[in-house]
């Protein structure tokens, strides 16, 4: 009895098996066709069906075992076999006839005609599919996961998502891992094994993030990780988080349950008045004045990146401060206070305060919304042209530092407050300085769409009337847009905005949405969001063209969904400010889903799909600068995997039509594709056949491109967890050259 082998296409296959990848089982019963080479079924023997994959992979997706002609199909009894990866098979896959397969890029048009296979061919393919024999304990309906070479048992719902209570168990059997899911993300106390069944790590979740996490090493062999900061008596080491993003404390614990410091030393009791999540140092040089060695330290570490943030202070052996420095959330340095030494935000404030207008270039530096608050308590003791000077920096821009750019920020709503503070003050002031004052607030009320503050501020300003030769003073010379410097009156587009010109572009913008709302442009639909939802401004990402939906951020990072008729807060997040990966990455072992497209020589659109969360990386030809100049790199965050696959459908069809879609490793036209990433190390990545290469060089060379593929995931993943974050894509049409 003859096995036949026979191709499903890749859009039958996506329409029918929507959702399924490698491990689990396609419960198909038929395969509709009336070749002439599946004639020899009727004699008996199963049909072996296969579907070629992104990157040339050859996935064993069904065996109909003694199927029957019958309505133009072939139906046997439902397939049981889960779907599995036998690309490192197609060397030894060969036919009746003696002939084999070749991998390459016209592997799919080689397999269109059914054939029958060699005794030995149909065999393999069986052994590997039903893996043998399933370990005992594991449960009947674990599936295989072939990427990861692991059984997983759970429940996933109606939209393949995780719920509920999983667990792993190694390919010989023992026990890797237990994790309680909600909506496919890590949620509740989570477990990993060493082989001989001993606890390895146990780690908290919430809502997919990592809070305090425990290792325990190993008495024996072991294939998990010991803790990277793992001292050398150490025996079990806690990691306490209360964010979820940055380390508060790390404890070190010997056999006996004892305190130890990351070099082994016994931790002396803690000096008074110091924080318990004070840690103790025996080999640091704190350079204290008596010269001694060793001391305490508390701050939080940022995870992945090690970078201090928040509050760090100092203590010598016997608790006496030694300093303490300032860091922002994003890890930039604020300010460092030595004992007995000048604070230098005192320093810098005292300068404002005096008028200094050097000092909005280092404001501008070191502005944090924490400083901004310390600045409005001391507004009643400063000048007016001290607040003049600050309010130039908040209009000209903060900085803030956005993964591979620096991003300058205007702060509108921080100007109004700094106005209102100073508002009961400016009866007394020179016509100028209120003159001016008074029209930064009316410029930056004009942008959050501030009527009240717009018609009580124009209101106070229209009797002002100072002299010509004052108005044109240089700090004051950046507001144009609502006022008239030589005549000393408000401009057109604050009396325009008085009388509703800007409600009644509104209102047009209503009624075109009211008629048919996917006619409306991106740009008139985020002017809309704006004003209804109350923002600087908004911007659309997602759109789709059939439902009339909509999906947009705003500039105070709020995420908005419109439903053709009003807008709501958005189930799918959109992050565009994230400073690295590890939010959306820390709970996967790999990367779900890649779609790479690229228009033409120049550019590219990545979508990496990680669970229910998406990576969107772009880039545009930039003319005038000769090259592709990243512009989006954020994620969406969707309650679901079904509906992030969906935000990936929306954003390749929006896609201009010379945008083609290309294989995520390796392109016939342009070569293979290289990711780069930031940091130090192995920084450009890519994957050729069966080798990982860097550039066009080739660092390591593995059994299959499914073990090049798991090599690349394993480093992928390890760098994004590490603070490294996705820079560039680029195409190495001459791999492999000699190093």
């Amino acid at each position: 009895m003859p096995d036949i082998l026979s191709i499903v296409s890749k859009a039958v296959f996506e329409k029918a098996a929507a959702g399924v990848r490698v491990g689990d089982v396609w419960a198909t019963d038929a395969y509709v066709s009336t070749n002439k080479g599946l004639d020899p079924l009727a004699t008996g023997g199963a049909l072996f069906l296969v579907t070629v994959r992104p990157g040339i992979e050859l996935w064993l997706v069904a065996i109909l075992e003694q199927p029957k002609p019958s309505r133009g199909a072939w139906r046997a009894a439902t397939n049981a076999v889960p779907i599995t990866d036998v690309t490192a098979l197609i060397s030894e896959i060969t036919f009746a006839n003696g002939k084999g397969i070749v991998r390459d890029d016209k592997l799919g048009m080689s397999l269109q005609t059914p054939r029958e296979l060699s005794a030995a061919s149909g065999a393999a393919l069986r052994a590997v599919a039903r893996r043998e024999v399933k370990p005992a304990g594991i449960p009947d309906d674990a599936t295989w996961d072939g990427v990861n070479e692991t059984w997983d048992h759970g429940v996933r719902d109606a939209h393949g998502a995780r719920q509920g209570l999983w667990r792993t168990w190694r390919a010989a059997g023992p026990l890797l891992g237990e994790c309680p899911f909600v909506d496919d993300e890590p949620h509740g106390q989570n477990k990993r094994f060493h082989p001989d069944g001993s606890i390895a790590s146990e780690g908290t979740w919430k809502n997919g993030v990592l809070y305090s996490t425990t290792f325990h090493r190993a008495a024996g062999a072991t294939d998990q990780d010991w803790a990277p900061d793992g001292g050398p008596l150490a025996q079990r080491i806690i990691y306490s988080s209360s964010d979820g993003t940055s380390n508060e404390t790390i404890r070190f614990y010997d056999a006996e349950g004892r305190l130890r410091d990351r070099a082994g030393v016994m931790v002396p009791p803690l000096p008074e008045g110091l924080p318990a999540t004070a840690r103790y140092f025996s080999d640091e040089d704190f350079h204290p004045p008596d010269g001694s060695m060793g001391g305490w330290v508390d701050g939080r570490i940022e995870r992945g990146t090690g970078a201090k943030i928040g509050r760090w202070r100092w203590w010598t052996t016997k608790g006496a401060l030694l300093r303490s420095e300032t860091y922002t959330e994003r890890g930039k340095l604020l300010g460092i206070i030595e004992v007995g030494k000048a604070d230098p935000t005192e320093v810098l404030l005292a300068r404002l305060a005096d008028g200094d207008d050097g000092a909005r270039y280092d404001l501008k530096r070191r502005w944090t919304p924490e400083f901004h608050a310390v600045v409005r308590e001391r507004l009643p003791a400063m000048s007016r042209r001290a607040a003049a000077i600050y309010i130039e920096m908040l209009r000209d821009g903060t900085e803030e530092y956005y993964r591979i750019w620096t991003a300058r920020i205007a702060q509108p709503r921080r100007i109004i407050e700094v106005v209102a503070d100073l508002e009961a003050r400016l009866g007394d002031a020179r016509p100028v300085e209120a003159w001016y004052l008074y029209g930064a607030g009316i410029e930056a009320a004009l942008e959050v769409r501030a009527r009240e503050l717009v018609t009580r501020w124009s209101a106070k300003l229209e009797p002002l009337k100072p002299p010509p030769e004052e108005l044109e003073d240089k700090p004051y010379s950046f507001m144009r847009r609502a006022l008239d410097p030589k005549k000393g009156t408000l401009r057109g587009e604050a009396t325009a905005f008085l009388r509703g010109a800007g409600d009644k572009a509104v209102a047009a913008i209503r009624a075109a949405v009211g008629k048919k709302p996917a006619s409306v442009s991106d740009e008139d639909l985020a002017t809309l969001c704006a004003a209804e939802v109350g923002c600087v401004k908004a911007a659309v990402h997602l759109r789709d063209p059939n439902t009339g939906e909509a999906w947009l951020d705003d500039d105070e990072g709020r995420s908005h969904y419109f439903d053709g008729k009003a807008f709501r807060s958005s189930e799918i997040v959109i992050d565009a400010r994230a400073k690295h990966d590890i939010r959306y990455v820390n709970a996967r072992d790999a990367c779900d889903e890649r779609v790479v497209m690229w228009p033409g020589k120049h550019g590219w659109c990545v979508l990496q799909r990680y669970g229910r969360a998406v990576h969107w990386h772009q880039a545009r030809y930039e003319s005038s600068r000769g090259q592709a100049e990243v512009d989006k790199m954020l994620w969406l965050r969707a309650p679901s995997p079904e509906a992030a696959r969906r935000i990936m459908d929306l954003v390749r069809a929006a896609q201009p039509k010379a945008v083609r879609t290309i294989d995520p490793w390796r392109d016939s036209k342009l070569g293979v594709i290289v990711r780069q990433y930031s940091g130090d190390g192995l920084t450009s990545v890519g994957v050729f056949d069966n080798k990982l290469i860097t550039g066009p060089r080739l660092v390591e060379t593995l059994a299959s491109h499914e073990a090049a593929v798991r090599a690349f995931e394993r480093l992928e993943i390890e760098r994004l967890r590490n603070g490294s974050v996705l820079k560039r894509f680029s195409a190495v049409d001459k791999p492999l050259s000699a190093d």
